[in-house]
């Protein structure tokens, strides 16, 4: 791309006239080669493009706006639509006032509620069951997530940001159902594990250990200030970091929601928030997701580096807000 260069003073500019005072970021462009020979007469080439746009649009330092997108060709890279909506945040969050901590239903947009869901399909691998770094140890065929919950990973996903020809033992990727309607229906495995367990292969194999490709979470039926409305006390979170756990065998975590923080009151959102931490346990949050977003978002982030991560926006019931200190 000979105009990249346009494409990040296009990206600023948009942001400048929508209110941010100053803005930063990275755009990165890949063009991928990769070969692949096992010894078991495998013999695979693989090529790609890929696009990765960040901003993060400032007011002072209390009131910021950080939005991603990515995308396999340039054509669906959503730039534009990501530099208005930084500054929008941004413009949001001025004169934040202190939280009040406690329970609350939390409205998660696309980018933080990618970030929960990469440790959901990082605890699906056999690796993490195996190793004690998963809470979903001993729970394949339980219901441990709410009806409205379908997960799925998919290295075969047309345009998505982590799909491949093969696994890294040349076995065609595919897509596998990780939850239906709340039930942990698979691990993800290679073809060692496989034989192990007496099961077949998904596709998974990573240089060390079965992995992820493309987590999706199945879409719902509501629209974004559906969510927002039906949210009597509550909080609006943009973005997040330092997720960290406590236990991973447990499920419990912490992170720390940044760049735009609301209120929702009454179906309303209020006013900017700050100084907040979630302190709570995963399984937990996924059986209380109460309703789902109808517009997903591919997102790959800092946070959400792992593996890409498709969702819409989604409504968590009391969720634990705490105090960062």
């Amino acid at each position: 791309m000979d105009n990249a260069g346009d494409v990040v003073e296009e990206a600023m500019n948009i942001a400048l006239e929508n209110g941010a005072k100053r803005s930063s970021g990275i755009f990165e462009i890949y063009n991928d080669k990769s070969s692949l020979v096992t010894s078991n007469d495998v013999k695979e080439n693989d090529k790609s493009t890929r696009f990765y746009f960040s901003i993060r649009s400032l007011i002072n330092k209390e009131a910021s706006g950080h939005q991603y997108c990515c995308s396999r060709n340039f054509k669906d890279l959503e730039y534009k639509k990501s530099s208005l909506r930084a500054a929008e945040i941004a413009k949001m969050s001025v004169n934040p006032s202190k939280a009040v901590y406690g329970k609350y239903d939390v409205v998660f947009d696309p980018l933080p509620f990618a970030d929960i869901l990469q440790h959901v399909g990082s605890a699906c691998s056999i690796f993490s069951v195996e190793a004690g770094f998963s809470f979903l140890k001993d729970k394949l065929n339980k219901k441990i997530a709410n009806d409205n919950f379908t997960l799925i990973d998919d290295g075969s996903l047309d345009k998505g940001y982590g799909s491949v020809k093969a696994d890294e033992e040349g076995v065609p990727t595919q897509k596998n159902v990780l939850f239906d309607k709340g039930v942990l229906k698979t691990y993800l495995h290679s073809y060692s594990s496989a034989k192990k367990y007496k099961v077949k292969t998904t596709a998974n194999a990573g240089l060390v250990s079965p992995e992820p490709w493309n987590i999706v979470l199945k879409k719902g039926n509501y629209s974004f200030d559906e969510l927002i409305k039906s949210v009597k006390k509550g909080i609006y979170v943009t973005n997040q970091w330092y997720t960290r756990f406590q236990n991973y065998s447990a499920g419990d975590f912490s992170t720390i929601p940044r760049d735009g923080i609301f209120l929702i009151e009454k179906g309303e959102i209020k006013k900017p928030i700050k100084g907040i931490r979630i302190s709570d346990n995963i399984q937990r949050m996924i059986s209380n997701v109460s309703a789902i977003g109808k517009d997903a978002k591919q997102i790959v982030s800092w946070e959400v580096s792992s593996v890409p991560v498709i969702t819409p926006s989604v409504l968590v019931k009391n969720v634990n807000i705490t105090s960062p200190d």
